[in-house]
């Protein structure tokens, strides 16, 4: 079985643990479908803070910065539970363009706009 369809069918902190294996022998396609897969128990609401901040910690070690994952952060700051801890782990996501910055610093200003008390 493939190891990122494996990893969808573990529970959260089971899945932290094999992604961070996964991670560390991977190439980057692999890391890149990891992150995906990681970005899914947040988007899911299936973590707590705790899991949230072990899988942004992952993602930014072994994901470097790239559109699909600045999309991805993107999509988890405005739906997430967990928006704080996102929006502190998208200076390390987000990519190099001036345009994803863009990006990134209007999905905090909507998250803002959303929820002052961030």
């Amino acid at each position: 079985m493939d190891p990122v369809s494996a990893l969808a069918r573990l529970d959260p902190a089971e899945a932290l643990k094999v992604a961070e294996r996964l991670f560390a022998t991977g190439n980057a396609a692999l890391r890149a479908r990891l992150c995906e897969a990681l970005f899914d128990y947040v988007r899911g609401g299936l973590v707590d803070e705790r899991l949230a901040r072990g899988i942004l910690k992952l993602v930014c070690q072994y994901c470097a910065p790239h559109p699909a994952v600045t999309a991805a952060a993107l999509q988890l700051l405005l739906l997430s539970d967990h928006a704080a801890t996102v929006a502190a782990a998208l200076p390390q996501v987000v990519g190099l363009s001036a345009a994803e910055a863009r990006r990134a610093a209007g999905g905090c200003l909507a998250l803002l706009e959303q929820d002052s008390a961030l």
